[in-house]
Order: C-alpha cells, then structure tokens, then sequence
C-alpha cells in the first residue's frame, strides 16, 4: 500500500532519513541527466482500496523506515551478505 501523495519523498528525503535513523553519513552527487530505467516520479494511489475498505495509512514514512532499520539491526546476520 502506498501512502498517496502527501506521504510521498523524494529519494534524497528518503536517504536524508535513513541517514538520521542509521547515524551514517553517505555523499551525494546529483546525476542531471536522466538514465535508461529512472522514474522522474511515482506515487501509489491507494484511493480505491481506502474506500472499499476504510484503511488509512497510519504511519509515516520516517517510522516505516525506522521500523526496517530495526529490523535489519535486529537480523543482521542473517542480512549481512545481502546489505555488504
């Protein structure tokens, strides 16, 4: 499910987050052209299923995010090959 909209970031917001989250710090360089598969934009549109069925998204990205981090903190060994 996608949170609409208003719940959308950007890809430097979402690393901007993870950075605050994970305390690690990573450079980055915009790349101005655009490359074979970049998606200038995408927002899931979950109207459909908000009224057919009432669901709401009730939470932020920024606690989504917390909550993977933990997660992958939480399963580290079993990750560690997958995330370097």
């Amino acid at each position: 499910m996608g949170g609409g909209k208003e719940n959308a970031l950007s890809l430097l917001e979402t690393t901007q987050i993870c950075q605050e989250l994970t305390g690690y710090q990573i450079e980055i360089a915009p790349v101005p052209e655009a490359r074979t598969g970049d998606i200038p934009i995408f927002i899931k549109d979950s109207r459909k299923v908000m009224i057919e069925t009432g669901w709401k998204p009730q939470r932020d990205s920024k606690k989504t995010l917390g909550d993977i981090y933990q997660w992958i903190v939480q399963n580290e060994e079993q990750v560690r090959g997958i995330f370097g």
